[in-house]
């Protein structure tokens, strides 16, 4: 059997292929930037089940709420710009903590928490 060119492959399984390798090739720290682009939404799980798996520390930036609803409140951080300043802020640590942890008793996911406002002004 020839191998398949990486043109008849999809952009979302290549970018899971890249992402499997960055999370297990050795390196202390990996950044993915929406690591979700590209990739089926029902693959979400699975990617941050990875991610929480691999032998290596993950910083992920994200706007996406789909990717949110598969992480805990605990495993996120809040990057908001203010004036010249870019402020980093553990969610569990901020007022808005109480407020999120009611709506998803409620039933509500942390991507609906983030999509409606409730994780503050500017996220």
């Amino acid at each position: 059997m020839a191998p398949m060119p990486l043109s008849n492959v999809s952009d979302g399984t290549l970018r899971l292929i890249a992402i499997a390798l960055a999370l297990y090739g050795g390196a202390s720290v990996v950044a993915l930037e929406e690591p979700e682009n590209c990739v089926h939404p029902r693959l979400l799980e699975t990617l941050v089940d990875a991610m929480r798996e691999a032998p290596t520390q993950v910083v992920v930036t994200t706007h996406s709420p789909y990717l949110l609803d598969h992480v805990e409140p605990e495993e996120v951080y809040l990057v908001v710009g203010e004036g010249l300043e870019t402020k980093v802020r553990k969610l569990s640590e901020t007022r808005e903590v109480e407020a999120v942890k009611k709506f998803l008793k409620e039933g509500g996911t942390l991507g609906e928490a983030w999509y409606t406002g409730l994780l503050g002004e500017g996220v």
